[in-house]
């Protein structure tokens, strides 16, 4: 009887090894087909999400273009309008839109699709108000820290810095025969101070209030959810603004206010 047992025995064994090698190999199979649905699909996502990018990054260019195009066309036409008003208005018009294309310009030279880095923004911003506007006896100085604006915010930022700059230029310095504007950027507790000031005769603000620019300036802090302070005196004028922290340190649609 013992004999014969051994034998039976491993037949047992042969048959249950053989058995599991072949589910291991089916296991081994199986996973070997999802990994290669999940790289087939990662490959196609992948595909997909650099095509959008670059979709982006052409919207992108197409949209500065054509911004700059808008912009020397209202020129052109402020410089053949008969009404001194008219002409005013065109070329007002015409930084605006300028403004709305100088972050573009920079996204588009920084390969970037959402993020605009603070020192850019303003020298690019102050570079052309400087030899747009500003004439000689005006200086325009810029003192700001390094840090990154999402789109949503960096817009209608350099709209508003615009403005700012643009009253100060043509209104705070009658009569004086040299002048500075200043902006500086610096980081607070909870976010980031922006501040435009002159050394200028003061700015009237009853007649700044009813101005087309005063209601564009009221109009870009509401769309930033906050509010804006201005202190107008013999020896010049100030705006403070403050960008709150949306998500973590990169102001978003972010609150201003002093």
């Amino acid at each position: 009887m013992d004999g014969y047992a051994a034998p039976h025995v491993l037949l047992m064994e042969t048959h249950t090894s053989a058995q599991r090698f072949a589910e291991h190999t089916a296991q081994l199979q199986q996973l070997n087909a999802q990994l290669f649905i999940q790289q087939r699909t990662e490959n196609r996502l992948l595909i997909a999400l650099q095509t959008a990018d670059v979709l982006r990054r052409e919207i992108i260019h197409r949209v500065k273009n054509n911004l700059s195009i808008v912009s020397a066309l209202l020129r052109a036409k402020a410089r053949s309008a008969e009404h001194p008003a008219a002409t005013e208005a065109l070329l007002a018009a015409a930084a605006r839109i300028n403004s709305m294309a100088i972050v573009h310009d920079i996204l588009d030279a920084t390969s970037e699709t959402e993020i605009v880095k603070t020192k850019a923004l303003f020298s690019a911003l102050l570079d052309h108000l400087r030899d747009a506007i500003c004439p000689p006896h005006i200086t325009l100085e810029c003192e700001a820290i390094e840090t990154e604006l999402e789109t949503e915010a960096a817009m209608p930022l350099c709209l508003l810095l615009n403005e700012l700059v643009t009253n100060a230029i043509k209104h705070a310095f009658k009569g004086q025969e040299t002048g500075v504007v200043r902006v500086t950027f610096a980081e607070t507790l909870d976010g980031f101070q922006l501040m435009v000031a002159d050394n200028g005769s003061g700015i009237d603000e009853e007649a700044t209030r009813k101005g087309a620019g005063s209601r564009i300036i009221e109009a870009l802090v509401q769309q930033l959810q906050g509010e804006v302070a201005q202190v107008s005196r013999v020896g010049g004028t100030s705006w403070s603004l403050t960008l709150r922290y949306f998500s973590g340190k990169t102001p978003s649609i972010a609150a201003i206010g002093k």
